[in-house]
C-alpha cells in the first residue's frame, strides 16, 4: 500500500523555492545536495532539483521555461491561511498572487504563481 506521497519541482532557481519551503510554509531541510534538496514537515515531502534547460536534457521538451508547470495546480490546506498570506506578501518571490477568497464550494483560497510558473492554490475550509 501507499506510504508517502511527494512532489518533486524541476526549478531553474534552488534557492528561492528553498527559502520559499522554508521561510514561507516551514518545511525543515532532511536532505541536501548541490542540485536536490528534500524538505518534510514531518508528514508531507517535497523534493526540489535544480534543472538547467538545455537542449539534449531528458525533460527538455517538457519542462522548459515557456512550459514549466503548464497544467499543473498544486492545491495545499492551511490550518491559518491569513497567516501563510502574509508571510507570502513579505517572502515577495513569487510571479503573481491572488487576495483571500471565499470560494463558492466552501473554502477559503489564495493562488500563487512561482517564479518558476507552478501554480499553487493554498486553502482554508470556511469556519462554521
Amino acid at each position: 500500500m501507499i506510504k508517502s506521497i511527494f512532489i518533486e519541482f524541476h526549478v531553474q532557481n534552488l534557492e528561492n523555492h528553498k527559502k520559499l519551503f522554508t521561510e514561507v510554509l516551514d518545511f525543515k531541510i532532511s536532505r541536501e545536495e548541490p542540485n536536490f534538496i528534500t524538505l518534510s514537515n514531518g508528514i508531507y515531502k517535497v523534493l526540489l532539483t535544480h534543472i538547467k534547460f538545455e537542449v539534449g536534457h531528458q525533460f527538455y521538451e517538457k519542462l522548459n521555461p515557456n512550459t514549466n508547470g503548464y497544467g499543473v495546480e498544486i492545491g495545499i490546506i492551511v490550518d491559518d491561511l491569513e497567516f501563510v498570506y502574509n508571510r507570502f506578501l513579505q517572502f515577495k518571490q513569487f510571479k503573481t498572487i491572488t487576495e483571500i477568497k471565499l470560494q463558492e464550494w466552501g473554502k477559503q483560497d489564495f493562488r500563487v504563481t512561482t517564479m518558476d510558473n507552478y501554480y499553487i492554490r493554498f486553502s482554508q475550509f470556511k469556519a462554521n
